[in-house]
């Protein structure tokens, strides 16, 4: 089965709202169906267009210009009338993690960290390369508790000899696909305030943590409980491109000179203030774009624990984590592209299902059909 990309020749057979009007064509490199990842397609239809459209008009260089200006209004619009921060746009996670977490702390200052935490596995040490350590402790249900970072902090207070815990580490969702509660945000608010901690929050998948079912925070919630966080567009219909947001106005001080000694100041910064101005645009792109990604991964969860198999962490965003028979994984790798995850047992293992804006229903009924047929 070869894979399909968007163009503009063959129109979608697809029911669900603000994918109609896409195109298909099937003349692209992927040999199958890939639940890699959330970004697999390029960029949504309307971002292309605002792209292309605005291509030969002239704006101003290193996010200067007038789309990024109107992204950054049209953020603050949902951060709440007491938001006194800044907004800055870079291309990508890594770099999103690495400007905000280095911005914030002297070199002997240590961040606190979930094992399993995107910055501990998948960033090639990028802020251990920074000159910070990280303080690594046990997650539960993939989060950070104040039980946790209180541990951390007692075991780590052996000063000077010992480096300072000084930022906790959040992503939300995290990377079991889980979510923080209002509840759990302002519990951790709270004791970074009373500790005199930096509250940090990871983005990359925000959209998808706020479209939850689960979800009973907002980003002006956010925004009132932590110093400083990102909004993942990589991950949510972007061609690229994460917004910080700087909550604490004493962290916003320079922060410009960080994004742009650590490479993340773009000269065409239009292009990154295009793409969240099409995001947090009239079509409400951010909301529905991660509803969407969200309700697939809620009905490949629900198939797949129909069809008798159990999963290795409960579905709250777009990742599903099924525990599977080694020998109906091999099966369903003929079919689809994703990420055996962990060995559960000599029988079996957890593979990593992720669904993007762009998943089609039928691809996950197809999925679905394959997993019974096994």
């Amino acid at each position: 089965m070869q894979g399909n990309v968007i163009d503009d020749r063959q129109p979608l057979a697809h029911g669900c709202g603000f994918l109609q009007g896409r195109y298909r064509s099937n003349s692209t490199p992927m040999a199958m169906y890939s639940f890699l990842d959330d970004y697999s397609e390029g960029a949504h239809p309307d971002i292309l267009r605002a792209l292309t459209d605005s291509n030969w008009v002239q704006q101003t260089s290193y996010g200067t210009d007038s789309h990024t200006d109107d992204a950054a209004n049209k953020i603050k619009a949902h951060l709440g009338e007491g938001f006194a921060g800044a907004i800055h746009f870079v291309a990508n996670g890594t770099i999103a993690n690495i400007v905000s977490i280095a911005s914030c702390l002297r070199p002997h200052e240590a961040v606190i960290a979930v094992a399993s935490g995107h910055i501990v596995l998948r960033e090639a040490g990028a802020i251990e390369a920074t000159g910070h350590k990280l303080i690594v402790v046990p997650a539960v249900d993939g989060k950070l508790t104040t039980a946790t970072v209180e541990a951390a902090l007692a075991s780590n207070a052996h000063f000077p000899h010992m480096a300072k815990p000084r930022l906790i580490y959040l992503s939300n969702a995290t990377e079991t696909g889980t979510i923080y509660t209002l509840a759990e945000l302002r519990d951790l608010s709270a004791l970074a305030k009373r500790r005199g901690l930096i509250l940090f929050l990871d983005g990359a998948r925000l959209g998808a943590a706020l479209a939850s079912p689960k979800n009973d925070a907002s980003l002006a919630d956010i925004a009132s409980l932590v110093d400083l966080f990102w909004i993942g567009g990589t991950k949510l219909g972007a061609l690229l491109g994460e917004a910080i947001v700087v909550c604490n106005p004493a962290l916003s001080e320079d922060f410009a000179f960080h994004v742009k000694q650590r490479g993340a100041m773009l000269a065409k910064g239009r292009l990154l203030g295009i793409q969240f101005q099409q995001l947090f645009g009239a079509n409400h792109l951010f909301s529905s774009l991660a509803q969407h990604a969200n309700a697939m991964a809620a009905k490949l969860a629900a198939g797949i624990v129909s069809a008798g198999h159990s999963l290795a962490a409960d579905t709250e965003t777009n990742q599903v984590f099924p525990i599977l028979p080694n020998a109906v994984i091999a099966a369903l790798q003929s079919h689809f592209a994703f990420y055996i995850w962990a060995k559960a047992d000599d029988e079996h293992s957890v593979i990593r299902l992720v669904t993007s804006w762009a998943t089609e229903e039928h691809q996950v009924d197809s999925f679905l059909s394959h997993l019974v047929a096994v």
